[in-house]
């Protein structure tokens, strides 16, 4: 239990030197996080296993459409993954808004909708070739 408090308690070291809404916060941003972390994770996990199953399946003619949707089940994992981290570092922001937070936030923001802009994009077209 304590191995959980401070992983809520994100990088301070002794947890009884957050106030209570500090801490608070501080466990919501980690568990968005965490929530985007694993989001992640399974997607991969899951897409990893589809590959393998689409990959070794002995005499079947329509792998390319397979390996689409596999694609598509990552794609859409990673997107929605990285929306809770996005969620996360905002809620971290506005805890403690100085202007190097803001600035990093706003590279990472950029970064992580770059990301997403073109990941939708390919979910797209891959939808609309399934069509």
């Amino acid at each position: 239990m304590d191995f959980f408090l401070q992983y809520l308690a994100g990088h301070h070291n002794n947890i009884a030197t957050l106030a209570g809404v500090d801490f608070i916060l501080f466990a919501i941003k980690n568990l968005i996080s965490l929530i985007g972390t694993v989001v992640i994770l399974i997607g991969s996990v899951l897409a990893a296993g589809r590959y393998c199953v689409v990959r070794f399946t002995p005499f079947d003619s329509n792998i390319p459409r397979q390996m689409d949707d596999v694609r598509l089940q990552l794609g859409q994992s990673i997107t929605l993954g990285l929306e809770f981290i996005v969620a996360a570092d905002i809620l971290e922001t506005t805890m403690a808004p100085d202007y190097y937070s803001v600035g990093i936030l706003c590279i990472v923001v950029f970064i992580r909708t770059f990301l997403n802009y073109f990941l939708n994009k390919e979910i797209l077209v891959l939808r609309q070739q399934g069509s």
